[in-house]
């Protein structure tokens, strides 16, 4: 007789509606179903299953999870290898683009108290004034062509990053990457606190440098207090001075907000002054809230531990609709694959229980005036925020790009995009710093034991370090590589987690099961209010 069981991948989550139903999402599959409280309690209790056995739904439903893959004949470890060979396929898929970045200088006309780029004032006060050359310039070109000989595969947009890479100081060399790249075929992204731009008019337009990421830290009182001029102090009239005209120009900007608990509430004041000003107005603006991390940042490190399994091989008892009661936690993320490949295949299978555990703790410590807050509870404020204020919604949270892959699966009905990495730091990108070394990651410029190669003399590359980060998917992560959303993940920021002091193979789950839960419950509920309209 034919053994099935709940694929170790389904993530169950639930809706607020007054059915008490339920979405399936599968990990490995990207399905996307409703389903109702008894079905899931049915799959989630359900350790083995015989289709001929007593159901509590009809065999057209049971065929039909199967299909989906919520229910599969594969074994726990089965399951796994098709995960592995997956990450490893999507990863060199990911791969085959390259993306490259200038960091014209390190140095910086902010003093900003969260800059991760602090880290780095220690190598000394003239250390940061370095700023590239044309002969680096020249170099660099050089290197991108070695690094990838088919220009087809090149991002077509180069970014520009520093420090701060659009310093009046930075015009000539700032001019000379531009205007050398684009008779090469590049456009340019600056990534700026926006104050300097006045001075780059003739290169911000539509055939140079035609994207800028701005940061505007709340309104003004709060910006200027955070994102302070090192001369004049306040900052915050120029930069929006400078998104007005650069809107006009046709320019692409996105303005980030840096968030923490002390100016969440002036996202409001932020929204009125921009929406004042006309911004809105303008299809190539847009605006976000980013949480700033800190070290109070709740993470779901894995540990390893022991856990008692229950020994039952068979189905439990479901009860009926209205008396279903769903006990477990929907955002448990780690499988135990050695527990559930013994219970699959009837055996005891003690001396390999070994789950995983996230710390549930969530504490909020005061540095400075930045007082961070956890992942979750950012996502909760802001979905309370649009609640009371749906004006708001003109203000996007940074959200691991879920409600975007969710939606689109929901709308053209069809399956969840999955990705292998976290970001393009595993997938090709190189960072060029005006000392000729060579970086994967923008978050550690600066750091010697990040370097991966230099371009001085041609290109040298550290295959060693670089495949600490080209390497690395969510198969080479241990605690990725047993998560139920890892390819929804992609195991998170690799820097914060060698931050912690963790390895490169670490995840950094940044709460991320509790916010997959939350934003894709609200997507799912937006998308049938839509639905039952039209």
């Amino acid at each position: 007789m034919k053994k099935y069981r709940t694929s170790s991948y389904t993530i169950y989550v639930k809706l607020d509606d007054k059915n008490n139903n339920y979405l399936l999402v599968h990990g490995y599959n990207g399905a996307i179903d409703q389903a109702s409280a008894s079905v899931v309690n049915f799959l989630q209790t359900s350790r083995v299953i015989y289709k001929n056995e007593t159901l509590p739904f009809s065999n057209a439903t049971f065929d039909l999870l199967v299909k989906r893959g919520y229910i599969t004949d594969k074994s726990p470890l089965e399951e796994k290898k098709v995960v592995r060979e997956m990450a490893n396929i999507i990863h060199r898929a990911e791969a085959t683009r390259k993306a490259f970045l200038f960091l014209v200088a390190y140095d910086c006309n902010f003093r900003c108290p969260y800059c991760f780029e602090n880290a780095i004032s220690q190598n000394g006060k003239g250390w940061s004034k370095k700023v590239f050359t044309k002969k680096a310039v020249d170099q660099a070109y050089e290197a991108m062509l070695e690094l990838e000989p088919n220009r087809m595969e090149h991002a077509n947009r180069i970014t520009l990053y520093g420090g701060e890479p659009l310093l009046a100081s930075n015009k000539d060399i700032v001019e000379y990457i531009v205007q050398l790249g684009s008779k090469k075929g590049y456009y340019f992204k600056a990534i700026t606190n926006g104050y300097d731009l006045g001075h780059f008019k003739d290169l911000i337009n539509p055939s140079y440098i035609n994207n800028l990421q701005i940061t505007v830290d709340g309104d003004r009182e709060t910006h200027d207090s955070r994102r302070t001029h090192f001369e004049t102090g306040r900052s915050y009239d120029k930069i929006v001075e400078n998104i007005a005209w650069a809107l006009e120009a046709d320019i692409a900007i996105t303005v980030r907000i840096n968030t923490d608990l002390h100016n969440f509430d002036k996202l409001k004041k932020v929204r009125e002054h921009f929406q004042k000003l006309g911004f809105f107005n303008y299809s190539k603006f847009r605006v976000y809230s980013a949480l700033i991390h800190g070290e109070s940042e709740m993470n779901c490190n894995a540990v390893m531990a022991r856990q008692e399994e229950p020994s039952a091989t068979g189905k439990l008892s479901v009860q009926n609709e209205e008396e279903a009661r769903i006990t477990f936690d929907p955002t448990e993320q780690y499988i135990n694959f050695e527990a559930e490949q013994a219970t699959f295949e009837g055996t005891n299978g003690e001396s390999n229980e070994i789950v995983f555990h996230h710390d549930k703790e969530e504490i909020h410590r005061q540095k400075d005036f930045i007082h961070t807050i956890s992942r979750s509870k950012y996502i909760s404020k802001h979905f309370d925020m649009i609640a009371h204020d749906p004006d708001m919604e003109v203000i996007s949270c940074q959200d691991f790009g879920i409600r975007q892959k969710i939606q689109k699966a929901l709308e053209n009905r069809g399956l969840v995009e999955f990705k292998a990495t976290f970001c393009s730091a595993q997938t090709g990108m190189m960072i060029f710093d005006p000392y000729g070394d060579l970086y994967t990651c923008w978050e550690l410029v600066g750091m010697d034991q990040h370097i991966v190669g230099n371009y001085r003399d041609g290109l040298e590359l550290y295959k060693e370090k670089l495949q600490h980060w080209y390497g690395r998917n969510i198969s080479t992560s241990p605690a990725c590589s047993r998560c139920k959303y890892a390819f929804f993940c992609g195991g998170g920021c690799q820097a914060h987690a060698l931050r912690e002091g963790r390895g490169y193979n670490s995840s950094y789950c940044d709460g991320y099961p509790g916010t997959f839960q939350k934003i894709t419950s609200d997507v799912y509920k937006s998308f049938m209010d839509k639905t039952a309209v039209t």
